[in-house]
């Protein structure tokens, strides 16, 4: 099984980024692809950050995953494209001042998490990225709703903290809160 099928498979790696967008997105914005693939870049590339900055506790830990037997090093090698091309990706879809602010986030969010890897402290570092995307996608549309951004981000931050703090893992659940707020979003869109 390689990484990709393992670690990013299309159900939730390639559905967040989909949900992010909808719901950080106004609803009389035109499709930005360029802030779509940069929403998916940024999650893809944190995704792995998050194996690589946690690899030896996941290995203290005893976790069965198979990229534990290949090593770190595939890891760093792979974030450095994925970092490039986020790098080009904000460059081509961000004005200056969020290009900035998306270079502040990781600048900080970064150095945190590999200070906090292993610690249980390190879930609200990890979290901050889903507010941050949110904001990103609602200011660059011009989002005037601001509850849709904040009910994706609790959503988040409760399903975070149901499977890492209580270790319950509901899929069906985590499925039907999200189309519900997407189904939410798109009956209030087109009352």
């Amino acid at each position: 099984m390689s990484y990709v099928q393992e670690r990013l498979s299309f159900f939730p790696w390639m559905l967040i980024p989909v949900f992010i967008y909808y719901l950080g997105n106004a609803s009389d914005a035109a499709f930005d692809g360029m802030l779509f693939v940069l929403v998916l870049e940024f999650v893809l590339f944190l995704r792995v950050l998050d194996d690589y900055a946690c690899f030896d506790y996941d290995r203290r830990q005893g976790k069965d995953r198979p990229y534990l037997q290949r090593g770190r090093k595939g890891l760093l090698l792979s974030m450095l494209p994925l970092g490039a091309l986020l790098a080009l990706v904000g460059y081509l879809a961000l004005p200056v001042p969020q290009l900035t602010q998306v270079a502040i986030f990781l600048g900080l969010h970064i150095p945190v998490y590999m200070v906090l890897r292993g610690k249980p402290a390190i879930l609200a570092v990890s979290l901050a990225k889903y507010p941050f995307l949110f904001y990103l996608v609602a200011a660059q549309t011009e989002q005037d709703q601001w509850w849709w951004p904040v009910a994706g981000t609790l959503f988040f931050v409760v399903r975070e903290a149901v499977e890492e703090i209580a270790s319950l893992r509901g899929r069906r659940a985590e499925v039907l809160v999200a189309l519900g707020l997407v189904l939410a979003k798109y009956l209030t869109e087109s009352a």
